[in-house]
């Protein structure tokens, strides 16, 4: 069951949601009807948590979407057919839904038989049509078998099969004891599938009944009479002043003899016996009941908006079936779209497990019943979420690539000093020891020169989620939006831990290789210290720079801006600091802010205090007058700048509306 109670939302200037109340009651289709903006994507976006209400509650089966234990069991949604990532394919994001909620990796496979995602399971959503990433959005909706669907537009795109599909997994649903709330602009088929209405305009619900009663309560019955004696006809009415006898339209179908009437506002069984006595003769008599969008058009006070001055909802709003007809779509290529398997279930409830239709809840398997949001399972969803994207492996392998790059150019330059004279230009033949501290240093700086791209990872592995709309299939399978954030941090630190690790390993091979032949001077006790600050501190290094990037996505939501904001903290704002500071005697202590920049803290921190042979010379040379943090507590500027931006990140996820 799922309880609206009083739901009110403003987004600025506009109150989308004013005290919204209703049920959708458990054994019953709900149908959700309204014209464009009149509030229902917001009410189920709220019910399901992704819109914070600025009053009233929504329940599912008697709790708060945010707090149950197995989402996914509790709802099944559809509301947005492009909500998976474009390069994700149809399995791997089923596959990371039900990591989320604990549901085996078959399951998948079922709800891809079930709507008929067989032959395109592999290939990404972005090449996907409207219908078959509708299809894709309902596969995902029926992942966890469960008590209540919510859908927004379901069947928009789809083809007849399809819809009749929808349809009758509706109807199935319901006669299963479960609640379905069906949102449509399609009137004529929320009339073939729907039990209950809600009506909306404008943030308000303008009334909720049956389909049968609003059909009954908004539109008068009438009897079409074909006859050869139309003045006897209207004879019969004539102490009837509430029924009208008018001409009507010729059918195909109607007797091509006699004149065709529509009789209005007359009982059926009493204008019989009126005909019978008068002995009127008639080729057809039948009595015709107005459809739901003809009742919903044939009385404009039920569209009237409360306390708006009796002002009214635009008919033109409002979908016609000829209109949806024409927004089927099919796949281009050799994937081509396939039909939807005929609802077998409804009609066999016998075989609904051997047909991968939804088994009853009373019969729920125990696999159904283990499955439960965890915390390990959305760190797999997220690992598989990243994995699954070429960006992820292009980006990381880039700042691979530049390890290796920047740690054989310098040891190249390394190498070459120690075996040249640098005032005749020739190669010595007793090379000159190279610096164990040099060695490690170009260590240190090669990866150094990676953490940017490591950065641009860190931020897309976040706002990827905004810019493809996926957040919202995320967060309906985990509504807990701080594990979601934290699993996502933890499986992004986890690629670049690898990643940095990976570089390292590779960047000192390619030393080995350059110095090979030279002698090296040890390093003495007070250098020592640069091994584990290299061998450990440059991943941990990594790890932090990609909780920052993170954080900065999170808080703007853009790639654009969190990339933006990760090159004007790392390459931008400590230059424009130092070179103030040098160039204006007044302003020296910039200096000091630019050591608190995250990249100039970054690198000091590696280094470890301890100065090349280059750098002790041009140490003794010029003698900053400002204050230098120590190596030590560069590493914590560093780890206050990432914790800062991860909280920002946080807050901002918790708290943002996902339309």
């Amino acid at each position: 069951m799922i309880e609206v109670e009083e739901l009110s939302k403003r987004f600025k200037t506009k109150q989308a949601l004013d005290g919204v109340s209703f049920t959708a009651e458990d054994g019953k289709v709900t149908g959700f009807l309204g014209p464009n903006g009149a509030g229902k994507s917001t009410t189920m976006r709220a019910a399901l948590g992704l819109i914070s209400p600025d009053k009233g509650r929504a329940l599912i089966d008697g709790k708060p979407y945010v707090t149950l234990r197995a989402p996914m069991r509790a709802v099944g949604a559809v509301l947005d057919a492009k909500s998976a990532h474009k390069s994700r394919t149809a399995r791997a994001h089923l596959q990371a839904l039900a990591y989320t909620n604990n549901i085996p990796k078959r399951r998948v496979d079922e709800v891809i038989d079930m709507t008929g995602l067989q032959a395109v399971a592999n290939v990404r959503a972005g090449q996907f049509s409207l219908g078959m990433s509708q299809r894709l959005s309902i596969a995902a909706a029926l992942l966890g078998n469960p008590h209540n669907l919510v859908l927004d537009e379901p069947i928009n795109g789809l083809d007849p099969e399809g819809i009749k599909w929808v349809r009758d997994l509706c109807r199935y649903y319901a006669a299963e004891g479960r609640a379905v709330l069906l949102s449509s602009h399609l009137m004529s088929e929320v009339a073939l599938t729907a039990d209950n209405l809600v009506i909306i305009g404008q943030g308000h619900v303008l009334e909720t009944t049956t389909v049968s009663a609003f059909v009954a309560e908004h539109s008068s019955r009438s009897i079409r009479v074909v006859t050869p004696e139309p003045d006897k006809l209207r004879a019969i009415f004539t102490s009837s002043p509430e029924v009208t006898v008018v001409p009507d339209t010729r059918k195909s179908d109607d007797p091509q003899v006699g004149e065709v009437f529509r009789v209005n506002g007359a009982d059926l069984v009493a204008a019989a016996q009126a005909f019978a006595r008068a002995g009127l003769i008639t080729y057809e008599f039948v009595e015709e009941h107005a459809s739901l969008e003809e009742s919903y058009m044939a009385d404009p006070q039920q569209r009237r908006i409360p306390g708006q001055g009796g002002r009214m909802m635009s008919s033109n709003t409002m979908r016609t079936a000829t209109e949806n007809a024409n927004m089927t779509g099919s796949m281009s290529g050799a994937a081509a779209e396939k039909h939807m398997p005929d609802a077998t279930g409804p009609s066999q409830p016998a075989n609904a497990e051997a047909s991968g239709r939804p088994a009853s809840s009373r019969r729920a398997s125990s696999t159904y019943r283990r499955a439960k949001l965890t915390v390990f399972g959305s760190l797999k969803a997220e690992l598989l979420k990243l994995w699954s994207l070429n960006s992820t492996k292009v980006l990381l392998g880039i700042a691979v690539a530049l390890m290796l790059a920047m740690s054989a150019l310098s040891a190249w330059s390394v190498t070459f000093m120690a075996s040249t004279d640098l005032n005749t230009g020739k190669t010595l033949d007793n090379p000159k020891p190279i610096s164990a501290a040099d060695l490690w240093a170009v260590l240190a700086s090669s990866g150094s020169t990676a953490a940017l791209v490591i950065g641009i990872f860190g931020v897309m592995a976040i706002t990827s989620e905004y810019t493809t709309s996926a957040v919202q299939s995320s967060l309906t399978v985990n509504p807990r939006r701080g594990m979601f954030y934290a699993t996502k941090s933890v499986a992004t630190a986890l690629f670049a831990l690898v990643a940095g690790i990976v570089g390292i390993l590779l960047a000192a091979g390619v030393l080995w290789l350059f110095t090979r032949g030279h002698d090296i001077t040890a390093l003495t006790s007070d250098q020592s210290r640069i091994i584990p600050v290299t061998l450990i501190g440059f991943p941990l290094t990594i790890v932090l720079v990609s909780l920052m990037a993170q954080g900065l996505g999170g808080m703007t939501r853009s790639t654009v801006g969190g990339v933006c904001a990760l090159i004007v903290l790392f390459m931008v704002l400590s230059s424009v600091l130092s070179i103030t500071s040098m160039a204006i005697n007044q302003v020296e202590w910039l200096g000091t802010l630019s050591y608190l920049t995250p990249d100039t803290a970054m690198n000091h921190f590696l280094g470890a205090g301890i100065e090349s042979s280059s750098q002790s010379t041009l140490a003794a040379a010029v003698k900053p007058n400002y204050w230098i943090p120590d190596w030590w507590q560069s590493g914590l500027i560093l780890l206050a700048w990432a914790a800062a931006a991860w909280a920002g990140g946080l807050i901002v996820t918790k708290k943002a509306d996902i339309k």
